[in-house]
């Protein structure tokens, strides 16, 4: 069949730039086509354009990559070993260029050769990770501290007098503007031509955003930065400042001496317990040289100064009300919480986040102790990853403050433009009223 000798052709081909590039000789028994030319039908139909063919090889070994151009045809190959599947993961979750194309062509693969039969099972555990993670929101505090520092800062610069001060300003705005957002909407590393990809599909508006002018590009460009700066950051600039909570701050709130608090986690991961206090509080404060403080900040995307003020104050709530609260009491006010978000349909973010983070972990644990796990034994571990959340309805448990304030975060969540505005700002509330609760995940009744 001729689709049997093209298949032929590339699998000869890649062995060929293989040994030539590497001085390597590799087992091609797995080859698969990824990317927009997964389909191919003709080595022509790619021969002198701006396309490359992207090919996976599972082999055992040390994992390395070539980006060549072979007879007038771009190929870049990419060659990994599938029982590493778990480095592999936290590679792309940590955002290598490499793992994360290899997720993102998730929906677009052709196994061409598969004499081990591992190739489908390959693909099985890539496409199931990668509609974990992109249906989740894992809020990253440290990322967007970094982020949303230099967006203020830039964007202050651009107002420079000094022309060529204010052009590099400007420049400098846009990446961190985009590489932020993109961060924001997308859990794998992106860049070029496929980011525009990305934006188009999960920002409902940017392609219309970016034909307002198409005569004019840097009218287009200016319109794209103030527009996006206007809607994903409204606020840059946190009035609350972080600091690592220990045992003896408990003895400062109930001394007096902090009294407007709320608590958070570094991260999602290690979810070590953070405390977030105002900064002029913070500066009066008369043992404020005992604190150690953490570039962290608890804003979040789309909600404007007065809203976050709102969500504050109700953390600071939670915070001060199960202070000394024993984790069963906390457990159980978060599971009326967690009923109040499902009422609402914001479980399914939820439960995907939540399995992005056991992934995580696990990952992480499993790799620090350097137990091994072949791409099978992953594949059965991840088909009984199938959580439930405790969630609980009792109608009059909650305090009544806290079932007052719900709705109006809920309105937030509900006021957005296209579905992941929604799907962050669920992350991020939900993420932040568990922190609130020193709640940790492994915690949870799953």
């Amino acid at each position: 069949m001729e689709i049997e000798r093209v298949y032929s052709e590339l699998i000869n081909t890649t062995e060929e730039i293989v040994i030539e590039k590497s001085k390597k000789t590799v087992d091609l028994d797995t080859v698969i086509l990824m990317g927009s030319n997964h389909n191919i039908r003709n080595i022509d139909e790619v021969r002198n354009k701006d396309s490359d063919i992207d090919i996976l090889i599972l082999s055992e070994g040390d994992p390395f990559q070539i980006h060549t151009e072979y007879k007038g045809v771009k190929f870049d190959i990419s060659i990994i070993d599938h029982n590493d599947v778990i480095n592999f993961i936290l590679a792309a979750f940590n955002g290598s260029p490499t793992a994360s194309k290899i997720f993102s062509s998730s929906n677009q693969w052709t196994v061409i050769r598969d004499k081990k039969g591992i190739g489908i099972s390959f693909v099985d555990v890539i496409e199931k990770t990668y509609n974990i993670f992109t249906q989740a929101c894992l809020p990253n505090y440290s990322a967007n501290n970094i982020f949303l520092h230099n967006i203020a800062a830039n964007f202050t610069d651009t107002r420079k007098q000094d022309a060529s001060e204010s052009f590099f300003a400007y420049n400098r705005l846009s990446n961190h503007l985009f590489d932020y957002i993109s961060k924001l909407i997308y859990p794998f590393h992106t860049s070029g031509s496929y980011r525009g990809k990305i934006f188009k599909e999960y920002i409902d508006d940017f392609e219309a955003q970016l034909l307002l002018k198409t005569n004019d590009f840097k009218a287009v460009e200016d319109s794209l930065v103030l527009y996006y700066i206007n809607k994903f950051t409204p606020v840059t600039r946190t009035k609350y400042r972080a600091i690592t909570y220990s045992p003896s701050l408990e003895k400062e709130i109930l001394s007096g001496n902090i009294i407007t608090f709320y608590f958070g986690f570094d991260n999602l991961i290690s979810e070590s317990i953070v405390m977030f206090i105002p900064e002029e509080e913070f500066f009066n404060n008369k043992n404020k040289g005992l604190y150690k403080l953490l570039d962290l900040d608890g804003i979040i995307p789309f909600l404007s100064e007065d809203q976050l003020a709102v969500y504050n104050l109700f953390l600071g709530t939670i915070s001060k009300k199960y202070l000394s609260s024993d984790i069963k009491e906390r457990k159980h006010v978060l599971s009326l919480i967690i009923n109040r978000f499902e009422e609402e349909g914001f479980g399914k973010t939820i439960i995907e986040s939540v399995k992005a983070i056991l992934m995580i972990k696990t990952c992480q644990e499993i790799s620090k102790e350097n137990i091994f796990i072949d791409l099978e034994g992953f594949k059965e571990w991840l088909l009984e990853l199938d959580i439930v959340l405790p969630s609980i309805k009792h109608d009059n448990d909650l305090p009544e403050n806290i079932e007052q304030e719900l709705p109006t975060l809920f309105e937030y969540i509900k006021r957005s433009d296209f579905a992941k505005e929604k799907e962050i700002k669920i992350g991020y509330i939900f993420f932040g009223i568990i922190s609130a609760l020193r709640i940790q995940i492994t915690d949870l009744d799953l």
